[in-house]
């Protein structure tokens, strides 16, 4: 790309180059799209039911630290092809509400706390019955809690 942009503009060079990036562009989409056809596939054949959080990607592209790797991430995508999988298969595939606070309540007795809401805390502890758990850990499992919750 940086050749690309040091071409002269109407030149036959630029014009190569241009189609060289192009194919780097297509694979790089390919292999991104590969990957997520088989993390879909993969997850629909393991499991009969998926919970996904609904997530502000949005808010999340606002944040200069994830930015980059939340929009390489294609959440969108990957929630669409897991769900046409799922309807396939007949799998169920939902998502949770945004507004479900996942990592602030305790897995095991379902105490709210407001402290792990900054990302560097990755120990979720809990003050009233002392649980210590990773917080993506204890994230997924109120997320499946409410899943089900919501289902049933």
């Amino acid at each position: 790309q940086r050749k690309l942009s040091r071409r002269q503009k109407g030149g036959k060079n630029r014009n190569r180059q241009r189609v060289k990036v192009s194919r780097w562009h297509k694979r790089v989409r390919n292999c991104r799209k590969d990957f997520i056809h088989r993390l879909s596939i993969s997850l629909i054949n393991r499991y009969d039911q998926i919970y996904i959080e609904d997530l502000n990607v949005k808010g999340m592209i606002k944040n200069r630290r994830l930015a980059k790797s939340v929009a390489d991430a294609g959440f969108s995508e990957f929630f669409r092809q897991l769900e046409y999988k799922g309807k396939w298969n007949y799998k169920l595939v939902r998502k949770v509400d945004r507004f479900y606070a996942s990592s602030q309540i305790c897995s095991e007795c379902g105490h709210q706390s407001g402290q792990t809401k900054d990302l560097s805390v990755r120990l979720y502890q809990c003050e009233e019955c002392g649980l210590e758990i990773d917080r993506d850990f204890n994230a997924a499992i109120n997320i499946l809690k409410e899943g089900l919750k919501n289902v049933s």
